[in-house]
């Protein structure tokens, strides 16, 4: 089984609704909200983490603004540093982080925006030596700062 945490601004929703409709897709086994947090047990042999991104996003009314500030997908990795020099909005950088997501070799996301400062913007990440190098996250921190 994995375990993923998708954390998420701003979340108006009935939880027991939402967590009986993530419930419903095959491989997910457990689903709890903590406040904006949604933890989730899967079984990514039946259920990637791209679906349980967008079903959480479809339900929350969110998938064509970007939401998510943080995740884990709870292995063990190297953490690393990304510099935003500079986030044009908060949804500059909630897409961001989003697309972090999406690597299959980033393993959790976590920034320090306080919502004034939009410059050297930190990004603390934890990533999977197997599969990225310092030069991948070289190119991917250069390619979130060409936005």
């Amino acid at each position: 089984m994995n375990k993923l945490s998708i954390t998420v601004e701003d979340m108006y929703y009935d939880p027991t609704e939402f967590i009986s409709y993530m419930l419903n897709f095959n491989g997910i086994d457990s689903v709890e909200v903590k406040e904006n947090t949604v933890n989730y047990i899967y079984d990514s042999k039946l259920i990637d983490i791209n679906r349980i991104k967008l079903e959480t996003l479809f339900f929350l009314g969110l998938n064509n603004i970007p939401s998510i500030v943080s995740f884990n997908k709870y292995e063990d990795g190297k953490k690393y540093q990304i510099t935003i020099k500079d986030v044009c909005c908060e949804y500059c950088l909630k897409g961001r982080i989003e697309e972090l997501l999406d690597n299959k070799g980033i393993l959790s996301a976590t920034t320090d925006f306080d919502y004034e400062n939009l410059f050297n913007v930190h990004i603390d990440i934890t990533y999977c030596t197997n599969k990225l190098t310092i030069e991948d996250l070289n190119s991917i921190e250069e390619k979130l700062n060409d936005y």
